[in-house]
Parts: structure tokens; sequence; C-alpha cells
């Protein structure tokens, strides 16, 4: 019996530092890599998982033929350069895309989805993007704190626009969320949370990856495409950038020359 009660403190033991270590890893879901910047050198951010790991590419000329290197590192069929597409395409963010409208500009892709945010004005309801006036969108996860803190400096540069100019975020597909883990992990927002899935695949249509920033206008063009972005992007350069092609598509003028 003596050593059943030695034992005690050990089993115990275990099983605080199991509960230690539990806790540790729940609470570093942020602990991930956001920038090239924070990994080792000879390897880059994959901002898909989060992880530093060895690119599969660094430029486009490390790829095949019809082949270019995305922001993620890795080598997908794409083009380089409007000459690369077919009649009636642009190239833009490194995909063919149909042009057309009043602007002969390169059209953006289209999705209709179910707005999850309890406090948006639209909850609950299908919205087709088409159906928008100029819309900025931003592509991350309701959970994540870089991704609030990106959101937070675009909503304060559409503030600084003047209104409350639209913004939509678009969840990513691998990490399912419904109304009630919107409610709890976006509390204090209220900008319409659109969910992505296999058959929709709304960011492999904009070619988007994490922190990536579209903006269509009321022509149904592709205004802008930006990214991966940090919140201080954002609030420099960047958000300059982004502002001056927002007032436009704002106006209803089309897009920036360069866009």
């Amino acid at each position: 019996m003596a050593t059943i009660y030695e034992r005690a403190p050990l089993a115990l033991g275990m099983g605080v530092v199991a509960l230690a270590t539990g806790f540790v890893v729940s609470s570093c879901v942020d602990a991930r890599c956001t920038q090239d910047r924070e990994c080792p050198i000879g390897q880059l951010c994959e901002l898909a998982t989060g992880v530093c790991e060895a690119p599969e590419c660094t430029r486009d000329e490390e790829c095949g033929d019809g082949q270019v290197c995305n922001a993620a590192h890795h080598c997908v069929a794409g083009c380089r350069g409007n000459e690369d597409c077919p009649a009636e395409h642009a190239c833009v963010s490194q995909r063919c895309v149909p042009t057309g409208s009043s602007c002969e500009c390169a059209l953006a892709p289209t999705f209709c989805a179910q707005d999850l945010n309890p406090r948006s004005a639209t909850s609950g309801q299908l919205v087709c993007s088409g159906d928008l006036p100029a819309t900025v969108f931003v592509f991350g996860n309701v959970g994540c704190s870089h991704c609030k803190a990106l959101l937070d400096e675009v909503l304060a540069l559409g503030g600084e626009l003047g209104g409350s100019p639209p913004v939509g975020f678009v969840q990513l597909k691998e990490i399912p969320v419904d109304a009630a883990v919107v409610g709890g992990q976006f509390a204090g927002y209220t900008v319409p949370v659109y969910p992505d899935d296999d058959t929709q695949d709304i960011w492999g249509d904009f070619a988007a990856t994490w922190y990536h920033v579209v903006l269509i206008d009321d022509h149904g063009c592709l205004a802008g495409h930006w990214g991966p972005l940090s919140a201080s992007d954002v609030a420099g350069a960047t958000g300059t950038e982004i502002g001056a092609a927002w007032s436009n598509a704002l106006s209803g003028a089309c897009p920036l020359a360069g866009e």
C-alpha cells in the first residue's frame, strides 16, 4: 500500500504538467509568424499555417513554363503579364481574369454567401458580392488577433474617407465557423462575415492568402488587391494607396490608372 501512496503525488504531478501543457498550447494560437523577418535565415513565413519553412520558390524564374511564384512562395499556374493571357483577359494578381464593363477593367470574381455576423445589418441573409456597392474585403480568421488588427486599420481608413464605406470579412474555409462562434470571437465588429467553402473557393478565386485586402468597385472591377499586409502597412504608405483607390471607387469613377 505504501508503494501506491508514494506514486500518487507523481501521478498528480504528471496531471498538473499535462494541464499546464494544454494551457500553453491553447494559449499560443497567435504564436505564429506573420512576416518573413520573424523566421530563421533561409526560411520564409508560410502564411497559410503561420510556420517558418524553406520556400518552394522566391521568384517566377524558379518555376516552370506557365507557372509563377505566388505570395505563399509556391509554384502555381498563372501569368506574369497581360501578354500571357488570352484575348479579353488581363493578368491580375498573377491570374488571367476576364475584362469588361464600361471601364474595360479586370472583372472581380463574384460570390454569394450567408452573413454569419449576428451584429451585422445583413445578419443571416444571403449576400452576393455583385450586388454590393464599392466594397473592401479583408481575408482572415475571426479568431486571429493579427486579422482583427488589420481590419481595425482598414475600418479606420474607411472612416477617414467619410461615412461608413462597406467592408466585408471573408473567413478562411479551413476554419469553419457559425454565427455563435462569430458572435463570440468577433465581438465588437459589425461588418458582415462571409464563410468560404470548397464549392465556392472565394479565397482561391481572388488568389488571396492570409491578411489580403481586396477592393471591388460599383462597375464590378477588381479595383485593388494588396497583401499580405500587417496593420502597420495600412497605417503607412500602403494605406495611402488603398485610400486613393477606395476614394476613387466610392466616387463611381473607373479604377485608377495602374490598378
